[in-house]
């Protein structure tokens, strides 16, 4: 659970004195550091530094190292480490991060933009101080760490853990190389550097985001796999009279392939349905050329290479706009999804790409059919709302089962 405290402040020698805390720094150097990222990157000091770091994308990155030696005559008293890290924050507050200590879990936390982040478990205590925002509104600080006495390996090492959970989305925890953390004076860094008036900034501009994006509602995305756009290469003949939402291009008027590439990109902008209609020349000889270099640039864009044929094309398209989505919470933990508006017996051959919003605090869903088959399923991030996105054919239903932080 995460609590926001007043202001901490992070500084003073690392020593052991009787009657006083123990400090120390949290990262021993001269020992090996374990990490599924690493390279230079920025850092609190607003410089390149030797960095390490994990995503929240599969479950399967982290961050492993060891902190300097805590002497025994530490035993009684309240230790804490201090490390340089970043958090990054860029795509809002979706990733969930897992703090180890000596292999036991001692809390969560996710990347929020506040002045001082805590989280907190019976196994202790984690508290990150941002003293330095980059360019991408990514976050970089202070983190105490201050483990139950328990968990305490008195004369030796400590090893510490950052895990990244499975979210879907590239938010990080980056360790980094730099000397002496706990002399670091993390309070009057954030005041010398205004870091509450920058946050206030970036918090304000994305609340502006949300008020504007509220209406996006959409079960059903525009196209299939949730695809900016779509393209399909037919052969001259094609009826486009009556289609909806579309762009034709037709290279016997433009020039093959930067307008082809330029009308691509216009769908991709506008998520529409390009419809590119070639002579049979096309297919052949030095214009087919042209044609192999406009789709390779096609690959490049975010659209759906459409190959199947026009009819099933505006088939789905009118699935779609057909298409109901109705969600029930049946359950705790679990939502019931069903596709309505078809007529009984109505087969089609192309699913229809669901997008479903999940509930707030959610970091792990599984979408199941005929209620124990698992189908594949990814997570989206949009507007700062989390997502998650599978293929469903109409008429059938589906579970999503669900787990909060």
């Amino acid at each position: 659970m995460l609590r926001i405290f007043c202001a901490l402040v992070i500084a003073v020698a690392a020593s052991v004195v009787a009657g006083q805390d123990a400090i120390f720094d949290g990262v021993d150097w001269s020992q090996p550091v374990v990490a599924a990222n690493n390279d230079k990157y920025q850092s609190l000091s607003r410089e390149l530094t030797p960095s390490f770091w994990e995503y929240s994308t599969n479950g399967q990155e982290a961050v492993k190292w060891q902190t300097v030696k805590v002497p025994k005559n530490a035993r009684g008293k309240k230790v804490s480490f201090f490390i340089p890290c970043g958090l990054g924050a860029g795509s809002g507050d979706k990733g969930l991060h897992e703090l180890f200590f000596n292999g036991s879990r001692m809390a969560g936390f996710n990347t929020p933009y506040l002045d001082k982040l805590v989280a907190e478990s019976k196994n202790g205590s984690m508290i990150f101080l941002p003293v330095y925002i980059d360019t991408n509104n990514d976050l970089f600080g202070i983190m105490q760490i201050t483990p139950a006495a328990g968990l305490i390996h008195y004369g030796k090492r400590q090893t510490i853990e950052v895990k990244g959970k499975a979210c879907g989305i590239k938010n990080w925890f980056m360790l980094s190389k730099l000397p002496a953390p706990e002399k670091i004076d993390a309070q009057k860094l954030q005041e010398s550097r205004e870091i509450g008036r920058q946050l206030q900034g970036i918090i304000a501009a994305l609340a502006d985001t949300k008020r504007r994006d509220a209406e996006l509602t959409e079960s059903i995305t525009k196209w299939p796999d949730g695809r900016n756009a779509a393209v399909s290469i037919v052969k001259a003949g094609f009826d486009v009279s009556g289609l909806k939402e579309v762009e034709i291009f037709n290279p016997v008027t433009m020039e093959l392939p930067q307008a082809a590439d330029a009308a691509a990109d216009k769908a991709v902008a506008s998520g529409k349905w390009l419809i590119e209609i070639y002579p049979p020349e096309y297919f052949s000889g030095d214009k087919a050329k042209l044609l192999d270099k406009h789709l390779a640039y096609l690959k490049q864009l975010n659209c759906l290479i459409w190959t199947a044929s026009p009819d099933e094309v505006k088939k789905y398209r009118r699935m779609q706009q057909q298409g109901k989505v109705l969600v029930e919470n049946r359950k705790d933990g679990e939502l019931h999804i069903s596709i309505q508006g078809f007529p009984p017996g109505f087969v089609s051959s192309l699913p229809l790409t669901l997008q479903i919003l999940l509930p707030d605090n959610t970091w792990e869903a599984e979408v199941f059919v005929e209620k124990s088959k698992r189908i594949p399923a990814e997570y989206a991030v949009i507007k700062g709302k989390r997502y998650v996105r599978f293929n469903l054919n109409p008429g059938a239903e589906a579970d999503i089962r669900y787990k909060n932080n």
